[in-house]
């Protein structure tokens, strides 16, 4: 037995499969991933008893089926320096069944596709222990707290391919760019149902269903569905300002955006033109009255709960 491994080198690597289930072989130079709290189960599925008839007792064999790997990890809420310019995690955004489009010199935003959606190939490189998924598709969302560093969070599946040795590439992380914490003066804009509460906490969850199958003649990861969710919490208004239980009880949908960062090259701006907020209840925060609640971001117009812009 040689050296332990070392748990905290790590390396990710992401890239857009131009054929599905095809290594798209992403390299350190221009694939790398900066994230944090990165997870990986790489084997994951469920497995069958090989249940024949013996004479004496005991546990039978298990066989593995329908064998795949998840991938999870965080990746910071930032720009890209500069606007019109594709962050280095789109990729990601992209893998989650997210359509990017670029306006040179202005903005990129992503947005939900009902159909056609990509997949990525990611490399787990875990201490020269490189686990290569192909075929992944995944789901976001997007914590924000104030006081915090904002982020994506993602969940990824993919094809499982046994893992080989293969020692970690040089990486280039410079494309990455630093995030600010939020606040009341990097979180200029905060909206929700025509209100401006001062704001706690945000979580947004694309709710992206993804299934692995493997069936004669097919084996690929799926996404099936979509279903957003989210929590907010914000400052209790007084009912005179502003009711949110008659909101809720009403089944009323407005409007929420967020902008964060003000500089050009560093914003990211999430809109989602309907939501319902639901189950307003009391929290206290340090003696002031919080009011949280369940959020369900809904199309508009259609695959448009939420866009992400980065300008």
């Amino acid at each position: 037995m040689g050296s332990p491994l070392k748990f905290r080198s790590k390396v990710l690597l992401a890239a857009v499969e131009a054929t599905y289930g095809q290594d798209a072989a992403p390299t350190g130079a221009t694939n790398a991933i900066q994230c944090m709290d990165v997870t990986i189960t790489p084997q994951d599925g469920e497995t069958v008893t090989h249940a024949y008839v013996r004479p004496e007792l005991g546990a039978r064999p298990q066989i593995p089926v329908n064998t795949h790997v998840t991938l999870e990890f965080s990746v910071s809420l930032a720009g890209a320096g500069a606007a019109g310019i594709v962050p280095a995690y789109g990729v990601l955004l992209r893998g989650c069944g997210m359509v990017e489009t670029v306006t040179a010199g202005v903005s990129v935003a992503w947005q939900p596709v009902g159909l056609g959606e990509e997949s990525l190939t990611l490399y787990f490189i875990l201490s020269g222990n490189r686990h290569r998924v192909l075929g992944a598709r995944g789901s976001v969302s997007i914590d924000i707290k104030a006081a915090d560093l904002p982020v994506f969070k993602f969940k990824y599946t993919g094809l499982y391919v046994g893992p080989d040795a293969t020692a970690a590439p040089t990486i280039d992380l410079s494309a990455f760019v630093q995030p600010v914490p939020v606040s009341k003066t990097n979180t200029p804009v905060f909206t929700l149902h025509g209100q401006t509460p001062v704001l706690k906490a945000l979580t947004l969850d694309l709710g992206v269903s993804v299934i692995h199958r493997d069936y004669v003649n097919s084996k690929a990861v799926h996404i099936t569905d979509r279903s957003g969710s989210g929590s907010v919490t914000i400052e209790a208004p007084a009912i005179a300002d502003h009711n949110f239980f008659a909101t809720a009880i009403d089944g009323t949908l407005g409007a929420l955006s967020i902008t964060h960062g003000i500089t050009a090259g560093n914003i990211i701006s999430i809109h989602c033109p309907k939501v319902q907020a639901l189950k307003p209840r009391y929290s206290d925060d340090n003696g002031i009255a919080m009011l949280e609640m369940d959020l369900v971001p809904v199309p508009d117009a259609g695959n448009d709960e939420m866009v992400i812009t980065a300008s």
